[in-house]
């Protein structure tokens, strides 16, 4: 026996009554899992024999005490940090502690390499202090907003953490926006320094409109 298709519900009018047949893929669904969906249509069912004007988004699917549980039991994970240590603070400390451990894995910008990157607390650490010092030169000050445009890579986290570590703010700008639409976040925010790479610029990311200075993460030291 095999399932055509991963969840079917057959449903036939005998009358007064009605038939409904659900076929599954136990490859899928578990058996209870199953028998909680007939659970919650059941529900339904009831719902419309006693008020046959009723709208599907009216309807209390699942039974209160499941909704607590889903709501409340299985959401509760909040847990303690120290409120007083910034994000950036926070991975400096772990750096120290492990600094030869992996801390990143992926794709790495003008990488010739074929598989994903590899980079440890202390190379991420060295790389975004870095940054930071630049951007101070730069002029960069407490809570200053800092553009960043750059492709999804292990150079995000490194301009991320290079911002915060200069006390600015981060605003990330997608490398596929239009250029009105990068023009107009870059003026909008008043950001006064950008943090991208020659490539990108080069490539048709036109920022010559841009007034504020421009950061190159391929200036930092190899």
């Amino acid at each position: 026996w095999t399932s055509k298709f991963d969840l079917t519900l057959t449903g036939i009018d005998l009358g007064e009554r009605l038939l409904f047949t659900l076929e599954y893929c136990n490859r899928l669904f578990k058996p209870e899992t199953i028998d909680r969906f007939v659970s919650y249509f059941r529900r339904l069912l009831d719902s419309l024999s006693e008020d046959s004007n009723a709208r599907l988004f009216e309807m209390e699917v699942i039974p209160k005490e499941e909704q607590y549980r889903l709501l409340y039991e299985f959401n509760d994970t909040s847990s303690e940090y120290p409120e007083e240590k910034t994000l950036h603070r926070l991975f400096v400390e772990q750096a120290g502690r492990r600094p030869d451990q992996i801390a990143v894995v992926g794709p790495s910008i003008g990488s010739s390499h074929e598989f994903p990157q590899q980079v440890t607390y202390h190379e991420l650490n060295e790389k975004s202090g870095e940054l930071a010092s630049l951007l101070l030169k730069k002029g960069v000050q407490p809570e200053m907003i800092i553009g960043i445009m750059l492709e999804r890579s292990i150079e995000i986290l490194i301009g991320v953490l290079g911002i915060l570590k200069a006390g600015g703010a981060y605003l990330p700008i997608d490398v596929n926006y239009p250029r009105d639409r990068l023009d107009y976040m870059l003026e909008d925010s008043g950001a006064s320094v950008l943090v991208t790479t020659r490539t990108l610029v080069e490539g048709g990311n036109d920022i010559r409109r841009y007034e504020g200075e421009t950061v190159f993460l391929e200036s930092l030291p190899p």
